[in-house]
């Protein structure tokens, strides 16, 4: 049995694959899942061997390099694929025509975000700097529909705006954006159980 930990963002959109992988590479395994919407549960339950492992989203080359804190104990990790995000606004958008932004640009931008341990708050603060003043309104939906109605832009996972692009209701702004990484994390100890090594391998892209 493994029993993997993964936020509430990417329960529906990411795990499904994973799991997929793990069927077909080792199915005599049995999953259980554990969703969370806080990254420090599931930090917290990793550390305290309540979970094998857990699925976030991050970057950089440690743990917590997004910007979040990790926990003191040493733990392992695997970017299985990347999530790439999109900085969106409703089509009207003074923005929305224009071509080859820059960071500067967005300066007096009003961005939708959600709290400060949000992964894509945390991003913005990454790649768009200080410069636009953060709106706090609510999760991904309510930071959708809101840029959808031209109360501001905001920057989202792909997956998270796909149809939303699709349909016409938002624009993907022109600015160059790093991927995120769907990272799968575990205690560097438990490596020594018999066999777990091999099977947090195999959820892995080929």
């Amino acid at each position: 049995m493994l029993r993997l930990g993964a936020l509430e963002t990417l329960a529906g959109s990411h795990v499904p694959h994973v799991l997929s992988r793990l069927a077909e590479r080792r199915p005599d395994i049995d999953v259980e899942i554990h969703s969370e919407r806080a990254r420090d549960g599931l930090l917290s339950d990793l550390v305290a061997g309540r979970l094998e492992a857990a699925l976030l989203l991050d970057s950089g080359d440690d743990v917590g390099g997004l910007g979040f804190p990790a926990p003191a104990e040493p733990l392992a990790f695997i970017d299985l694929d990347p999530v790439p995000l999109a900085l969106v606004s409703a089509p009207t958008h003074p923005l929305a025509a224009r071509a080859a932004l820059t960071r500067g640009d967005l300066k007096h931008e009003r961005l939708l975000v959600n709290v400060p341990e949000c992964s894509f708050w945390m991003a913005g603060n990454k790649i768009l700097g200080s410069g636009p003043e953060r709106i706090k309104v609510g999760g991904v939906t309510v930071m959708r529909a809101w840029a959808e109605h031209g109360l501001g832009i905001s920057l989202l996972p792909r997956f998270a705006v796909a149809d939303s692009l699709r349909a016409g209701t938002l624009v993907q702004l022109d600015l160059p954006l790093p991927d995120l990484s769907l990272r799968l994390v575990w205690r560097d100890d438990q490596e020594l159980l018999p066999g777990l090594r091999d099977i947090l391998y195999a959820a892995a892209r080929p």
